[in-house]
């Protein structure tokens, strides 16, 4: 599971790493924030019609057939099993064409007993991606238009698996393209769809002002 993470590098480091323009749109509603929670606004990479693009999307995945407001939040979920995710009906079609990068800096996880808080980075790069799928509702009655997306998680290399049974699908850079490309075979995109090597990952301990979804500032990534 993957339910609260980090992104807090300035825009214009973030457009250079994923090679993208920054958009005025964007611009605007960006903000670096140390404690991201289900139901906000994330940053999101997408490519349509071959334009990459950076973009802001609602946590939490709601489908575009979803006929109404109240079903459409029924259907929320901001995590994607990729052991089904060719088979769930929220996720099958956007598995397809509405593939997304999801950046990062870092994710939490928790003790279960204590409910400690660790956070989790990459040693040699300051931002990667998260393997997501976003899609589009529209409530034409109403004129309410959602653009939601949803994280995938695998099972957890050796360093999560400390912690928590499954992780966020963590994709190398050089996959990142062939991810938001055009490739309609299920099993190349799902050979992506696994562990990331715990060796080019490290975690420590923060502190537990961290389990308060309302705390996002730089003290929820210091070592505790």
């Amino acid at each position: 599971m993957c339910g609260r993470f980090t992104l807090y590098f300035g825009l214009n480091e973030l457009c250079d790493r994923f090679q993208v323009l920054l958009e005025d749109g964007f611009a605007h509603d960006y903000t670096p924030r140390y404690n991201i929670a289900p139901s906000q606004e994330i940053a999101i990479l997408t490519n349509k019609n071959e334009k990459k693009r950076i973009e802001m999307a609602t946590w939490g995945l709601i489908p575009e057939w979803s006929k109404d407001t109240i079903k459409a939040t029924s259907y929320k979920t901001f995590n994607a099993r990729s052991e089904t995710i060719t088979k769930k009906p929220a996720f099958r079609i956007p598995f397809k064409n509405k593939r997304c990068l999801i950046p990062s800096s870092g994710f939490f996880e928790w003790e279960k007993e204590n409910k400690q808080p660790y956070y989790f980075h990459m040693k040699f790069e300051k931002v990667f991606s998260f393997a997501g799928l976003y899609d589009d509702w529209h409530d034409v009655s109403n004129d309410i238009y959602i653009r939601s997306c949803t994280i995938i998680t695998t099972t957890p290399n050796e360093l999560v698996s400390q912690y928590h049974d499954r992780m966020p699908v963590i994709l190398k850079k050089e996959d990142e393209d062939l991810w938001l490309g055009n490739i309609k075979e299920a099993d190349d995109l799902l050979t992506l769809l696994k562990p990331f090597s715990s060796n080019a990952m490290e975690c420590y301990k923060v502190s537990k002002e961290c389990n308060n979804g309302g705390f996002d500032f730089p003290e929820c990534i210091r070592k505790y």
